[in-house]
């Protein structure tokens, strides 16, 4: 029936007393409301496995997770962070629903899902949540937090200018001389001159268009930055996939990226010769993935 939006920044990971009073005021307003959040913290897990036996190869012991089960796999949320995020909203009236980005992506994923296995990327600017899977199974996940520093670009080389060129060239000049012949072809030059009357040279440069080249080129320069980033975590996920033993690498054949913003062809491009793997981009808005879990957890109720 209606959508209210509002956006707050947030400072080392800590939500503000702002967000808290914020929620507080709308519990307050709407009767039945409902509290969802989405974890994507590198202690979220996914196992390619149900056997438990097999937990502790990835480093997990069962009573330390919230585990939901999916496939043949289980996205793991660790218990401490839960008590975190519990903490952190119990001044408000607490969140009904922490679903994690796994779980996002998976619903989303699964739609795609045939004998073909594909990388599935869930990207943000701040995060990105990437799972190998098909309709046999799940084989690997991984989240990554994309606020670490990002690839720096190359910075061009200094031009070092030798001024002995320049006396060179003085020298040349002067000692240089002119036809006298080809004088006689300058005297046009004043005709020429005269048809430059009709131009009007004098206008003003305020700036403004400087200004904005410097705004494109800065937006331009932090989307490569990223992008690179993004590149190279998604390459070091690719090689760990392929070369872990934990995990049945199979061939990809495909990435499919769940972007939170508009991509770019040439941000596309750029990953795709960076992987050497065909890819495709999907625009999500996750704040409504999120409200359609809930309310499929809602009408399960």
């Amino acid at each position: 029936m209606s959508e209210e939006t509002k956006t707050f920044k947030i400072v080392n990971y800590q939500i503000s007393m702002d967000v808290v009073k914020y929620i507080r005021k709308l519990q307050n307003k709407y009767l039945f409301s409902y509290l969802c959040i989405i974890s994507k913290t590198g202690d979220d897990i996914l196992l390619p496995t149900n056997d438990k036996t097999k937990f502790e190869n990835y480093g997990i012991s069962a009573k330390d997770y919230k585990m939901l089960r999916v496939l043949n796999g289980n996205i793991c949320l660790s218990k401490v962070e839960i008590a975190k995020f519990e903490s952190t909203f119990s001044k408000s009236l607490g969140i009904d629903y922490i679903f994690s980005a796994y779980f996002v992506l998976y619903i989303r994923a699964k739609e795609l899902f045939d004998t073909s296995l594909r990388f599935f990327v869930l990207l943000e600017k701040e995060s990105m949540c990437v799972m190998a899977a098909n309709s046999k199974g799940i084989r690997y996940g991984a989240i990554f937090d994309m606020h670490e520093e990002e690839v720096p670009l190359p910075v061009a080389p200094p031009v070092i200018v030798d001024p002995s060129a320049n006396k060179g060239l003085d020298k040349e000049l002067s000692t240089s001389s002119l036809d006298l012949e080809d004088l006689g072809e300058l005297e046009d030059l004043d005709t020429d001159l005269d048809d430059l009357d009709s131009i009007d040279f004098d206008f003003k440069d305020d700036g403004k268009v400087d200004e904005a080249s410097n705004a494109i080129s800065l937006d331009i320069i932090q989307d490569l930055g990223h992008i690179s980033s993004v590149t190279l975590k998604l390459q070091e996920a690719i090689e760990d996939f392929y070369h872990n033993k934990l995990y049945d690498g199979e061939f990809l054949s495909e990435v499919v990226v769940f972007a939170s913003y508009n991509m770019p062809v040439q941000s596309l491009m750029h990953i795709k010769q960076g992987l050497l793997l065909d890819i495709r981009s999907e625009l999500i808005d996750i704040n409504k993935e999120m409200i359609k879990l809930a309310e499929l957890e809602l009408g399960e109720k």
